[in-house]
């Protein structure tokens, strides 16, 4: 059966993309279900020497080393209560690898129609443009996908 140009409008129309959704400072940002392994509340991270300052240290995650990214450094935020204690770790899978996100807060899980994405305006600072991949229109504001390959590459 072969579709038509309006069917293939409708169907392009209701495709949803599912995101985890979480906080650093004020900002909400979100990244693919897809990727995401699991949720932790605060873990004990042993610190790295001289690795890169968005590398808050390793954590044992059930006798699997795992990489913890801090990522109000890794983007550069400094608004919000920063409270340590309270952080929440998203793992994440990339490359075979998992990795630990910081977070302040982590959210719900959002199913948002594909094609209300638009890409990040061109007055986003650069250093945001090398991780974001869209922003979405929420009725409380806005959502920033990052792109999680992004976030981790430190080259």
């Amino acid at each position: 059966m072969t579709r038509t140009a309006n069917e293939n409008d409708i169907s392009a129309s209701n495709s949803i993309k599912e995101f985890v959704t979480f906080l650093v400072g004020n900002s909400m940002f979100g990244i693919p279900v897809q990727q995401v392994q699991e949720v932790l509340t605060w873990q004990q991270i042993t610190p790295v020497p001289l690795a890169p300052s968005e590398v808050a240290g390793l954590l044992n995650l059930r006798g699997q080393i795992v990489s913890a990214i801090e990522l109000r450094e890794r983007l550069q935020i400094n608004e919000g209560e920063q409270n340590p204690e309270k952080r929440t770790n998203i793992v994440v899978s990339d490359g075979g690898e998992l990795f630990s996100l910081q977070v302040d807060e982590v959210g719900d899980v959002l199913g948002i129609p594909i094609n209300s994405v638009e890409t990040p305006p061109s007055t986003l600072d650069d250093h945001w443009h090398r991780f974001c991949t869209g922003v979405y229109r929420l009725d409380k504001g806005l959502l920033i996908e990052i792109s999680v390959t992004s976030l981790l590459d430190f080259e």
